[in-house]
């Protein structure tokens, strides 16, 4: 048999045992490699998958850090005043109107 450029004897042995090999086992051995083929496949499949719920997670990250960045840091005084301030002035009035007057009837009652 004459070698091709690039044939080594490797694949020689290789087509050797294809040609001496049973059909029972070349066909055991093409289904093993279907096998092991159809699992490779599922594997990639699924770190596919996986890199795309990642790179979903990381653009979700790039753009709350872009909102960050460019609306809510530079206006923190503003949205400071603007949302906490009126949260705490509602929470000061009410422990005014009703936990301290609860407190003070509770107070006198324990030192009657």
């Amino acid at each position: 048999m004459a070698k091709n450029p690039g044939q080594n004897d490797w694949s020689e042995k290789c087509l050797s045992y294809y040609l001496s090999a049973t059909p029972q086992t070349l066909n055991k051995f093409f289904s093993d490699f279907d096998k092991l083929y159809l699992l490779e496949i599922k594997d990639m499949q699924k770190k596919k998958k996986q890199l795309k719920e990642q790179y979903k997670l990381e653009d979700s990250i790039a753009s709350t850090s872009a909102i960050w960045s460019t609306e809510i840091l530079p206006n923190w005084a503003a949205m400071w005043a603007a949302l906490i301030v009126p949260w705490f002035i509602d929470a000061h009035r009410y422990v005014e109107r009703d936990v301290i007057p609860i407190r003070q009837t509770l107070v006198k009652k324990a030192f009657k």
